[in-house]
């Protein structure tokens, strides 16, 4: 059995032969939660504007190019220090001495908060200190000795014999002096040496080359980096925002530590619906919750209420960053849903009767089509009615949707009644919710603004947030007076209409709408207890597979957990971290987009029932609504289906032509091919997509 990389070294390091143990510091027992050691320069940026009082100064982009000047001072010097850095910083700009060393202790202080052990390089150490050998760090840094040392000792690294530091010495390990120091003070054979290090030249071939053992551990994000090119290779990774980078670098700590984990790396997530929601739908969870604090604490709100069921997973990341927005609004949960609100759209019969029939879909029943929209105390009450003036209730409502229109008329008193009662337990139920309030918020996946122009004319001053908004559809509506704001940055005319939708674009609606959701069943109406006075909801029927709910939970598990160590590790610089809506859909639309076939099979057999449109026993399965999932996982059925389709859809129109040019009775095509080739491609067609629509 092949042993792993941690048992490897281990055995490296308790082996008889060596007699020392020389550890590089950075990268290797101590990391930063970034991608690149340059990113935390981020954090100063506010920090420096206030010292200098000049808020045009972008301190992270000058800083890297600082160091690099300050060396071509001292070019007889291998290494410099940070006090010569900042001296140089001082003379260029012109920046008085004592600010300068202010923003030195600030870069210092910033350092001494984030640096962290790296979990294999503590490991390793450990083991070293269980040989009882002697141990010595080797480091290239401008930092100085004293605060290398205080870093050391706040993160458990007590035991060793001495520090080697270019910044003391004054020549490095890339050159390989500082290696000829070590040997020469040591007096140990260097074949009994072992350094582990991250680096490749000045870790591995120098030491090497001066007849000493190494280990290599390569750094998280070079490891993250090389794994992950399927989704960096053709974007150029300096060139991303550093807040992005700073997330990355907390994925990369997590999964990619040890260089010889067991892992898939043929996908992106390997395979793993815990890594899809910390990887990639966190990010865009912290990036959202944070967008909502930010405006609620500008707009002053006195509540938001987040929609259940799209709002669960907001809310809880919106409550725990909240603490870092102490005037931001506080959170509530509320209950909505389309047929919760079908008695308040219309609030006159003729209208309610008219809206009722505009969309009919084919697989509904008659006794579905009541229940969603009247209830199912009124199908109990009028069943006997229905079936007399209808049919039977299982027959499909769009072939008698005339026969349901006269019914509906007929009983248009008893409707309105029903309807009345509806309304008014539901307007009690939110009167309760938002009494009080002169100001309040609402959070939804978005699209129309359904709910808030629902409560708009009743409740005045109600602000809405949404990720996406349809404009083009609310003009439509005559709902553009409604006042929102968009986490997309922009209203999208083509995210709600499936039928003009782009593929990418309706599957990230869905992947919104299913993993920023509740697991729990929709609130389909209220009733009201009258002994007690509560009002107590109504549940649909359980919507999701018990499949579908161990995924999602993994995934809203990985979401939050994201949240939670981002917090707890940035604490107060929580707020300096701004991500925009691209910036943070980069890793999940890249995967809805291009999927691998292993990360796409994990939602292969989610199935969730669709009880608005298709009635209680219909279900979509995940993958009917995601072909580029499909595609990745079943690529032979795909391109059969794709081909079947454009076959199908030519000689429908080809059809179509000839019977308005009467061209079949001129004998000028062929009957044989139009009465033949066209039904069997569409019988092929409707088989091979049998399954793929569940």
């Amino acid at each position: 059995m092949k042993q792993s990389f941690i048992q490897r070294s281990i055995e490296k390091i308790h082996s008889s032969k060596i007699q020392l143990v020389s550890f590089d510091i950075f990268d290797t027992l101590l990391c930063r939660p970034t991608l690149f050691p340059a990113d935390l320069f981020y954090l100063m940026d506010d920090g420096v504007r206030d010292i200098l009082n000049y808020r045009n100064i972008v301190f992270s982009k000058i800083r890297p190019v600082l160091e690099l000047d300050a060396r071509k001072l001292h070019p007889h010097l291998e290494d410099i220090t940070l006090d010569e850095i900042y001296e140089y910083f001082s003379q260029f700009y012109g920046i008085p001495r004592k600010k300068a060393l202010q923003i030195m202790h600030l870069e210092m202080k910033i350092e001494e908060k984030y640096l962290k052990p790296r979990k294999i390089g503590l490991e390793l150490y450990r083991e070293a200190k269980k040989s009882r050998k002697k141990i010595i760090l080797v480091s290239d840094m401008y930092l100085s000795l004293e605060f290398i040392e205080r870093i050391l000792r706040k993160n458990n690294y007590l035991v060793y014999d001495k520090i080697y530091l270019s910044s003391q010495e004054r020549i490095t390990k890339h050159s390989g002096k500082l290696f000829d120091l070590v040997l020469e003070e040591i007096r140990l054979p260097p074949s009994s040496m072992l350094h582990i290090g991250d680096n490749q030249q000045s870790d591995i071939q120098i030491p090497k080359a001066k007849g000493m053992k190494t280990i290599h551990v390569p750094k998280a994000s070079v490891v993250f980096l090389y794994k992950q090119r399927s989704l960096w290779n053709n974007l150029e990774i300096h060139q991303l925002e550093s807040p992005l980078r700073i997330c990355l670098g907390l994925v990369a700590n997590k999964f990619f530590d040890d260089p010889d984990e067991q892992r898939n790396y043929q996908a992106i997530f390997h395979g793993d619906a815990y890594i899809i929601g910390y990887y990639a739908l966190g990010i865009l969870l912290f990036s959202l919750a944070k967008w909502l604090l930010e405006n609620t604490t500008l707009q002053k709100h006195d509540k938001i209420f987040f929609l259940l069921r799209d709002g669960f997973m907001p809310q809880k990341a919106y409550n725990l960053l909240q603490k870092h927005y102490p005037r931001s609004s506080p959170s509530e949960e509320m209950f909505s849903s389309r047929r919760l609100l079908s008695p308040l759209q219309n609030l006159y019969p003729h209208d309610f009767i008219t809206s009722t029939f505009e969309f009919i879909n084919a697989k509904v029943t008659i006794a579905s089509f009541i229940t969603q929209r009247l209830g199912e105390g009124f199908l109990a009450d009028y069943k006997k009615k229905i079936i007399e003036t209808i049919g039977p209730l299982d027959r499909k409502a769009s072939s008698c949707r005339e026969e349901l229109r006269k019914f509906f008329l007929d009983f248009r008193e008893e409707i309105e009644n029903s309807l009345q009662k509806s309304r008014k337990i539901i307007s009690k139920y939110y009167n309760k919710r938002i009494k009080g309030c002169q100001n309040i918020a609402l959070y939804d996946v978005g699209f129309c603004s359904s709910f808030q122009h629902i409560l708009t004319p009743i409740y005045q001053n109600i602000h809405g947030y949404y990720i996406h908004a349809d404009y083009e559809r609310m003009i439509d509506l005559g709902r553009t007076y409604l006042s929102q704001q968009v986490f997309s940055g922009k209203q999208n005319s083509r995210l709600n209409n499936l039928r003009r939708v782009k593929p990418e674009e309706n599957s990230t609606n869905i992947f919104y709408e299913l993993f920023f959701s509740s697991l729990s069943p929709s609130c389909i109406g209220l009733t009201s207890d009258q002994e007690a006075k509560r009002i107590k909801p109504i549940f649909s029927e359980t919507e999701f597979s018990s499949h579908a709910k161990k995924t999602i939970n993994k995934i809203q598990k990985g979401m939050l957990d994201f949240v939670c160590e981002l917090e707890s590790l940035f604490e107060d610089d929580i707020k300096k971290l701004h991500l925009t809506y691209d910036t943070s859909l980069h890793v999940i639309h890249t995967f809805i987009v291009q999927p691998k076939r292993i990360d796409a099979k994990i939602l292969q057999k989610m199935v969730f029932k669709d009880e608005q449109n298709l009635g209680p026993k219909a279900s979509y399965s995940f993958l009917s609504l995601w072909p580029q999932g499909y595609r990745a996982i079943y690529p032979l059925k795909y391109s059969v289906i794709s081909h079947l389709r454009s076959h199908v859809a030519f000689h429908k129109k080809l059809k179509l032509f000839c019977e308005q040019h009467s061209l079949l009775k001129k004998g000028i095509l062929s009957t044989f091919y139009l009465k033949f080739i066209y039904p069997t491609s569409w019988f092929l067609y409707k088989k091979f997509t049998r399954k793929f629509y569940a």
